[in-house]
């Protein structure tokens, strides 16, 4: 387990993202993700709407976002 308040890093390393809420602390996004490793993953295509998806959970806006990985 790796808890980390980087999107770039829970974008990079995390096999599973979940995203909290502020308080009471409520789950906003619960996804499965599996970044295929290799030498540079910022450029891997799954990468850009992985870090979109949590950007937008972070901001409250997970409702619009229409990304999906798994």
């Amino acid at each position: 387990m790796l808890v980390t308040h980087s999107v770039d890093e829970a974008a990079l390393l995390g096999s599973r993202i979940i995203v909290l809420s502020p308080r009471p602390g409520t789950v906003v996004l619960d996804e499965r993700s599996e970044l295929p490793r290799a030498e540079h993953p910022r450029t891997e295509p799954a990468f850009a709407p992985r870090r979109e998806q949590i950007l937008a959970a972070v901001r409250g806006e997970a409702h619009l976002n229409k990304f999906t990985f798994r």
